[in-house]
């Protein structure tokens, strides 16, 4: 039908052939109305005001098809307006007007229009649309001053609608919004006053703050963020009970006692805030104590690499003093470090008394 219309167009409208023509289309016509009706039924309004313009530009029609086309575009431009207004669940003036248009539009179809009792219903269906709007747009005036009553009374008003209203679901999500918009008013008096509770930084200030933010339940809204902040100051109290050991631990580790470092830091359970590096620490230490033992010295009898004759004079001194002695052997006087002594002349500086020395020295050149 559509095509044979296209063609028909293409036709003189001032001629004769047109005037002949269009009353062989009217019948057509009349069965795209009809087509444009199952639209409007379907909720395809595109399609239908597509088919209502299409028979609307036909010049010559009779008044009654070229009226039913027109009204046809009316009622679905009106269902578009309407439909709008579901697009964003927060009511506002825009929403009213649109609704407000809808229903002038269908407000306007005669009794006799084909299209009248569908006008009806959907006149109906708005108005009760528009004032669900209307009461929830006065309830979010309230709820944008932010104050605990307003806010208390918006969700108050949207609770009201019936369960058989058109806006009942926009009204529900509406509610559940401001109440928990309430909790979080209330919440956050708990949490301002937990944060200043908390700032002297003690331990018993941070468990009354903790105290405070815990009053936040599970299903509030700002209920994680209490969370954070209680786990954050537990954590300070932790730091503060285990400090003391840890401190010990540690001095007792920097005088080689190893063992009684590994216990004293074993106070500090699992779950704390100072055991992941507690533990990093006593793992070293362990292996501390898993070492083999360092040697205690070097025997002074040997010689390393880097001795010279300077360095071969304690162990002189050494020996000389641990001879026998008797009232009538000189007095022994240790040496003392002298300047570097070329190796020819030591003999020249090496006293020895043979009378009261039985067994002589001798000085090793490994």
């Amino acid at each position: 039908i559509g095509l044979a219309l296209a063609k028909a167009m293409d036709i003189d409208h001032q001629s004769y052939a047109w005037q002949t023509a269009v009353l062989d289309l009217e019948p057509f016509v009349a069965q795209l109305l009809d087509e444009g009706h199952s639209r409007l039924e379907q909720e395809q309004w595109e399609d239908a005001i597509a088919i209502a313009q299409q028979v609307a530009i036909l010049p010559g029609l009779a008044s009654s098809l070229g009226s039913e086309a027109q009204r046809l575009d009316m009622i679905s431009q009106a269902h578009q307006l309407a439909i709008a207004t579901d697009t964003d669940w927060i009511p506002s003036l825009h929403h009213i007007f649109q609704l407000g248009e809808a229903i002038s539009a269908v407000q306007t179809i005669p009794a006799d229009s084909r299209w009248y009792p569908h006008a009806q219903t959907q006149l109906i269906h708005w108005e009760a649309q528009l004032a669900d709007i209307q009461q929830l747009h006065l309830a979010q005036a309230s709820a944008r001053l932010g104050l605990p009553a307003t806010v208390k009374w918006a969700a108050h008003q949207a609770a009201q609608l019936p369960n058989d209203r058109p806006r009942r679901i926009q009204a529900q999500t509406l509610a559940a919004h401001w109440t928990k918009e309430i909790q979080r008013v209330h919440d956050r008096n708990h949490l301002e006053w937990a944060n200043r509770l908390a700032q002297p930084g003690t331990r018993a200030s941070l468990k009354m703050a903790i105290v405070e933010a815990q009053k936040v339940e599970r299903d509030r809204p700002l209920y994680g963020e209490a969370q954070q902040l209680v786990n954050d100051w537990t954590q300070q109290i932790e730091v503060y009970e285990d400090e003391p050991y840890w401190t010990l631990a540690q001095s007792l580790a920097r005088q080689g006692k190893f063992q009684e470092a590994i216990e004293t830091a074993a106070v500090i359970r699992p779950g704390r805030s100072l055991y992941a590096s507690v533990q990093t620490t006593i793992a070293r230490w362990q292996q501390e104590i898993q070492q083999p033992p360092r040697p205690a010295g070097i025997n002074s009898s040997v010689m390393t690499p880097a001795s010279t004759p300077l360095s071969v004079q304690p162990a002189i001194t050494q020996s000389l003093q641990a001879l026998p002695t008797n009232s009538a052997s000189p007095t022994i006087t240790p040496l003392q470090p002298q300047p570097l002594i070329p190796e020819q002349s030591w003999g020249e500086h090496l006293h020895f008394y043979p009378d009261s020395m039985p067994t002589p020295v001798t000085i090793s050149s490994q």
